[in-house]
């Protein structure tokens, strides 16, 4: 049994120095409820110390995932601030104790400068972690610890590449691999979220582009078209269509296709308004039917109906 004075954890727990502003250490054991109890300070509660418990039915927390003996890196899950986070999370053998090393997802995506801050404090929260072994299980790692402060030396000075070099198989060893390990996650979680965030971007952009383009066909187009939902209504109305039907777009939009179209002999469209889109039929060759225009006349006009979708695309001159 190794008895440690409390107070050295407590001053490791919560020295930020050289921490980015949202990276944080969390540390806890299972109460005899089973749910995770915080056993150091917490950077945004200090009072948490075996006060403020996670419930154990809280299963998606990387505090109880890590509780769980489940060791992994979350891109995107939420902390005990209901805030989202970069997380990794580690067991330390022996102790029960379940670690989580976090740090707030808009901080990590926030740029180059305040990722390689971020990464800092996350080296260093795992740095503290081997301290907290340390002083739980030996005096005999201090050298070891010494190598991996280098380490997080060389990150900060901006050598993100930098990883420990403690290669025994005792508790140390295992505390510096799982370090490099968490550093290459946050890095690579870092630089997938970067990436997917390009990709949608691009994409939105290439969406927008065409978006205009077809918007640009339909204004310019000589042919009155008309977008028609299944149930008759009047959703795109362009200038043509304007002209032809003598009635503004914002007049006509909402409105529905039979106040405005009848076959010849003032025949109602009533197949047409109740099935326009769900017959799935294309009338190549038109048909001839009587525009309403807005000035009360009547006008004989050529329509074509395409299907598109549960919609219609109604074409006519």
């Amino acid at each position: 049994m190794v008895e440690t004075d409390i107070d050295p954890v407590t001053q490791l727990a919560t020295n930020y120095q050289g921490l980015s502003q949202t990276g944080e250490t969390s540390v806890a054991q299972a109460d005899e409820n089973g749910d995770a109890q915080f056993i150091a300070p917490l950077r945004f509660k200090e009072s948490a110390v075996m006060t403020l418990r996670v419930p154990s039915t809280a299963t998606a927390a990387p505090i109880t995932r890590a509780l769980a003996g489940d060791e992994d890196r979350f891109a995107d899950t939420m902390d005990y601030r209901n805030q989202p986070v970069l997380a990794v999370t580690r067991t330390v053998d022996s102790t029960g104790w379940a670690v989580v090393v976090k740090m707030d997802r808009a901080e990590a995506l926030a740029g180059s400068s305040d990722f390689q801050r971020s990464l800092f404090a996350a080296i260093v929260a795992a740095i503290a972690l081997g301290i907290l072994a340390a002083m739980a299980l030996a005096r005999r790692i201090s050298s070891p610890l010494r190598r991996l402060t280098r380490t997080a030396v060389a990150v900060t000075d901006g050598d993100v590449d930098s990883r420990s070099t403690v290669s025994s198989n005792d508790e140390i060893g295992t505390l510096a691999r799982a370090m490099n390990t968490m550093a290459d996650s946050l890095v690579d979680a870092a630089s997938e979220e970067a990436e997917r965030t390009t990709q949608l971007e691009d994409l939105n952009d290439l969406l927008r582009t065409k978006e205009a383009a077809v918007r640009s066909i339909l204004e310019n187009a000589a042919e009155g078209i008309m977008s028609v939902g299944a149930d008759g209504t009047i959703l795109e109305f362009n200038p043509a269509a304007e002209q032809i039907f003598d009635r503004q777009a914002d007049e006509a939009i909402g409105s529905s296709v039979a106040e405005m179209l009848t076959l010849p002999g003032d025949q109602r469209l009533t197949r047409l308004t109740a099935s326009i889109a769900a017959a799935g039929k294309t009338s190549k060759e038109g048909t001839d039917m009587v525009a309403h225009r807005g000035d009360g006349t009547l006008v004989q006009v050529l329509v074509a109906v395409s299907a598109l979708g549960t919609d219609a695309i109604v074409s006519g001159v």
